[in-house]
Order: structure tokens, then C-alpha cells, then sequence
């Protein structure tokens, strides 16, 4: 039931996170106690959420839940920006963030660290290749546990 509806309401609201170069970051549905929470994070690949494009995709999801009366139970919406010190996790993340400086917490050794430090110069199809006090690192994605952007 929850995947449905989570589902209709993504379909719902692509189009118009589509117009205006927004992309789901993340996407919740959950229960908190007797209340029902859909939680969506969004952002830009240039420039960063505004609070109005929060509040219009906020309305349009109350709009679906109204207009087909999706949830039995009372619910609330919660329509945010990621931030940005949010952990980087996909290509498109470390893209957004390229020649900024962030730190990179890996599962396996990468020239005898665990931990590299610096800044993203390209972001290739299996790795992401940083610029560090001691030159040029490629970091394979698969390996990276964490990644922050240092601010």
C-alpha cells in the first residue's frame, strides 16, 4: 500500500520537479505514531533549493492527497532541501559539487589511506579523481562509504 501510494505521488509531482530542473533526492513514506509522514528531500544540480519551490511541491502533494484521498489517517508533508554538508553518495552528487572540497571516508585502502581530503576534478563513470596536497587521486565509487563536502 505504502509503495503505491508512493508511487503516485512520484509520478504525480515528476512533471513538474522535471520543469523546473528539480530532481528527489530522497523519498519517504513512513508512520509516525498515529500519523502518516511523506518526506521528500529535493534540489537543483545548480544553485539550490528555494523555500517557494519547497512550498509548491509541498501544495501540489497536498493537492494529489486531497484530490484522491490517498491516506485514510491523518498525515503531514515535509518538503526540504538536502543541505549542504548532506553525505554525497551517487555520481550526480560528487558532479554537483565538483571543484569544491570534500572529504572522502573509503572501506578500502586508497594509496595507504582510508581517508582522502580534496578537491573533485572529474567525476569519471566508476571513479571520482580529486586534487590533494600530495597531486592527483582516483577514488573508485564503489569503495566510498562516506563523502562530505567540506564548507
Amino acid at each position: 500500500m505504502l509503495e503505491q501510494l508512493k508511487q503516485e505521488i512520484q509520478d504525480r509531482i515528476q512533471p513538474l520537479l522535471a520543469q523546473k530542473s528539480i530532481e528527489i533526492v530522497e523519498y519517504n513514506i513512513y508512520q509516525r505514531g498515529r500519523e502518516g509522514v511523506i518526506q521528500v528531500l529535493i534540489d537543483k544540480e545548480k544553485g539550490g533549493i528555494t523555500v517557494e519551490e519547497c512550498s509548491v511541491i509541498n501544495k501540489e502533494i497536498l493537492n494529489l492527497m486531497e484530490e484522491k484521498q490517498l491516506m485514510d489517517s491523518d498525515y503531514s508533508v515535509e518538503v526540504s532541501s538536502p543541505g549542504v554538508d548532506r553525505p554525497l553518495k551517487t555520481k550526480k552528487d560528487f558532479l554537483r559539487v565538483s571543484g569544491r572540497v570534500v572529504v572522502f571516508y573509503l572501506l578500502e585502502n586508497v594509496e595507504g589511506k582510508k581517508e582522502h581530503q580534496g578537491t573533485i576534478q572529474n567525476v569519471l563513470e566508476e571513479s571520482v579523481e580529486i586534487n590533494t596536497k600530495n597531486g592527483l587521486v582516483a577514488i573508485p565509487l564503489r569503495i566510498i562509504n562516506k563523502a562530505v563536502q567540506i564548507i
